[in-house]
């Protein structure tokens, strides 16, 4: 059977796509193709690969997944479970106050510090402090446990949010805290051993430990010296 021939109702010729359309099939030798500037040297084909890799190397890196580990709740009840009660409270320090805590803890505290005390029958047993310290460049939030004398009762790691550094996690190395006071020796290097891969995330929480136990000596003890 004969193909039917094109006519007026047969439409529009099909266009080559891959030549560019009509009117490049009928450009004369050598002319530009449209939207090609006359002269222009034609784009290499590892170009677009080259740019396709400056792009994804200054595309903003994916935001590391956080890691969640207790809730202040479940924290404060590790270390002071029923019957004990507890009470939220917050410590308004003076300006007086900031100072020392910063001349004894190494680094200035918040003005405005919430903490937990806990009670037993009226007694005292203890304070836990929910505090953020900067990692590499996200904040760790952690917990610490203190006893009536601003001891160490314990460290909690509560949420992790860096890609490295995350070692921290560790009970064995945050037990190192426990029963220490604020002494010259609790620094990282001394009585806190530094972790391999994890020392920016050890140093500052052993920095945010040593702040928030010279907190409690100034605002909630009556220690008059470290």
């Amino acid at each position: 059977m004969r193909p039917r021939s094109r006519g007026i109702d047969a439409g529009p010729a099909p266009v080559d796509s891959a030549r560019g359309g009509d009117a490049d099939r009928w450009r004369p030798a050598g002319a530009p193709r449209r939207g090609v500037r006359a002269g222009a040297p034609p784009r290499p084909r590892w170009a677009w690969g080259t740019m396709l890799f400056v792009a994804l190397l200054w595309a903003p890196a994916p935001a590391a997944a956080e890691r969640l580990y207790l809730t202040p709740e479940q924290a404060v009840a590790r270390y002071f479970p029923p019957p004990a009660t507890t009470a939220r409270k917050v410590a308004w320090l003076t300006p007086a106050q900031v100072a020392e805590i910063s001349r004894r803890g190494g680094e200035p505290p918040r003005a405005v510090v919430p903490y937990v005390e806990a009670r037993q029958a009226g007694k005292l047993l203890g304070y836990c402090f929910v505090d953020d310290v900067l990692g590499r460049s996200e904040p760790i939030t952690y917990l610490v446990a203190l006893t009536p004398q601003a001891a160490v009762a314990g460290v909690e790691l509560l949420c992790f949010r860096e890609s490295h550094g995350y070692e921290v996690e560790r009970q064995g190395w945050r037990d190192q805290f426990r029963g220490h006071r604020l002494t010259p020796e609790l620094d990282l290097g001394h009585a806190i051993d530094s972790i391999s891969g994890a020392t920016l995330s050890a140093r500052a929480l052993t920095r945010g430990v040593r702040r928030i136990l010279a907190t409690a000596e100034v605002a909630l003890t009556a220690r008059s010296t470290p």
